[in-house]
């Protein structure tokens, strides 16, 4: 139902978050993963559930990841997050400006 809506899929999500999440967004997530997987054409196809996997994991046993400690992994987390919720948020936009002819900065109440 949501890749009908315009949703990336799993495999294809990092793809989506790195294509339309600004770049000011996501600096330090950016440079983890062209650390983590060498370019940033390989982390584009790299699945999110593993990488929030990998930095959970990292996080709660306290141990380093690729040369980042827990406070700026913390940090590399929450970017990720709020990708994942920016690229949501841009989805559920198109679908709302497609059926209502809904405009945002019209609404009163966002």
């Amino acid at each position: 139902m949501s890749k009908d809506l315009g949703a990336p899929l799993i495999v294809d999500f990092m793809n989506s978050l790195l294509k339309y999440v600004p770049i000011s967004q996501t600096r330090r997530l950016r440079t983890f993963l062209v650390k983590r997987y060498s370019s940033i054409s390989k982390a584009k196809k790299a699945n999110i559930e593993t990488i929030l996997s990998d930095l959970d994991k990292a996080i709660s046993e306290g141990k380093l990841l690729v040369g980042y400690n827990i406070p700026m992994l913390r940090i590399i987390r929450h970017e990720l997050v709020m990708g994942i919720a920016s690229t949501l948020d841009r989805v559920h936009y198109k679908v709302l400006e497609d059926l209502y002819s809904y405009k945002r900065y019209e609404d009163p109440y966002y």
